[in-house]
């Protein structure tokens, strides 16, 4: 636990850190009106190094968090398997990470490099993503850090997976299709499911709250309310494959990470009304990212009836970091902004601590220790 409260405590002065202002301001240009631009006393750079470099000393560090364990076994144990091995592996892990742990094994046999190169991989595509996107890069790091960061050991092949998917998404708003296919496939050699984020592609594009979000909304009621439908459906799909385990899991959403998606959601709903009476314009980087928290939402409500589903949000998550400054400005009067994003900050705040008290009674934070 004392891990996490340091990390806590040094992102919290990270980002502090980001919002003071230099003494100096300068003009810019007469295309911005020869206002005056704020010059932070922190470039923006530094920030993002150097809260970086702290998730990935932590990260590195939470190597008895939940199942990271068994990935640590496991690179233990690829350093003896031989080709068939891998191809034939009992445990039905992609022949893809195997050999990506193999090659780690070639430098190093602690299996902390495996950690560290793996929350590398994840922790900077996701912030390039947000430093790209966001606009407001500090308060987007702090809902990541909130909602996401604490959990990205668990299960950490498909968080790499993601981290491609996630740096794939800037082909998605450029609609090139085959870049985007590219980073699929580099993902589903990780994880097998990422084959399923080529939907985002079509989903994703076109106006906000489109035909194509509309039936899928449609399909997951359905599924709601005749679950034994989807079920056989899923079990079809997935039969003989390592993830046939979680259709039959049951429910694996919880309601407070629900209710974390779902606001966001009915703030894409608003704009999308305003939208529809011309009150506000939004940019197709803000319509695809609007779009994909209304699938993520679509994910998490699913994740009620499957776990399948919940192991989908892993993929879109981030956008809701990533996004919510936007919606906020897009939503709210600039004087109103501050007051609604100190609210928005408390909420998250309180379900980290949540989410840090739910992981202490099942006593993965014990396992949080420093040791090398």
């Amino acid at each position: 636990m004392q891990l996490i409260q340091s990390c806590t405590m040094l992102v919290f002065l990270v980002l502090w850190l980001s919002t003071i202002k230099a003494p100096i301001t300068k003009r810019v240009n007469a295309v911005l009106n020869d206002q005056r631009q704020i010059t932070w006393l922190f470039p923006r750079r530094y920030v993002m190094v150097t809260f970086a470099a702290i998730l990935i000393v932590v990260y590195t560090y939470k190597y008895g968090f939940v199942d990271t364990a068994s990935y640590r076994s496991m690179y233990a144990a690829v350093r003896t398997y031989s080709w068939t091995d891998m191809r034939t592996n009992p445990n039905g892990v992609e022949v893809g990470w195997l050999l990506f742990l193999r090659l780690l094994n070639l430098i190093s046999t602690d299996s902390k490099l495996m950690l560290f190169v793996g929350g590398s991989i994840i922790i900077c595509g996701f912030l390039y993503t947000i430093n790209r996107y966001s606009v407001d890069v500090s308060f987007s790091m702090i809902i990541f850090y909130f909602t996401m960061f604490l959990d990205l050991n668990n299960g950490m092949r498909q968080y790499v997976a993601t981290a491609f998917i996630v740096l794939g998404f800037q082909f998605v708003i450029q609609r090139r299709f085959l870049p985007y296919l590219l980073m699929v496939i580099i993902a589903s050699f990780c994880h097998n499911s990422a084959i399923f984020c080529l939907l985002f592609y079509f989903l994703a594009n076109g106006k906000v709250f489109n035909k194509k979000i509309v039936i899928s909304i449609g399909i997951s009621l359905v599924f709601m309310i005749i679950p034994s439908l989807f079920t056989g459906i899923l079990t079809i799909i997935f039969s003989g494959t390592n993830y046939s385990y979680y259709i039959s899991a049951g429910s694996g959403m919880r309601v407070w990470r629900l209710l974390v998606s779902i606001v966001p959601s009915i703030m894409v709903l608003l704009i999308s009304c305003r939208i529809n009476h011309k009150d506000i314009a939004m940019t197709v980087s803000d319509s695809v990212f609007a779009n994909l928290i209304l699938i993520n939402t679509i994910f998490c409500v699913l994740g009620l009836r499957s776990w399948i589903f919940v192991r989908m949000c892993f993929y879109t998550g981030l956008i809701v970091a990533l996004f919510i400054p936007q919606l906020i400005k897009l939503l709210f009067r600039e004087k109103d902004t501050r007051i609604v994003k100190v609210l928005a900050f408390t909420s998250y705040f309180i379900f980290f601590c949540y989410n840090l008290h739910v992981n202490n009674i099942y006593g993965n934070m014990h396992d949080f220790y420093l040791a090398w």
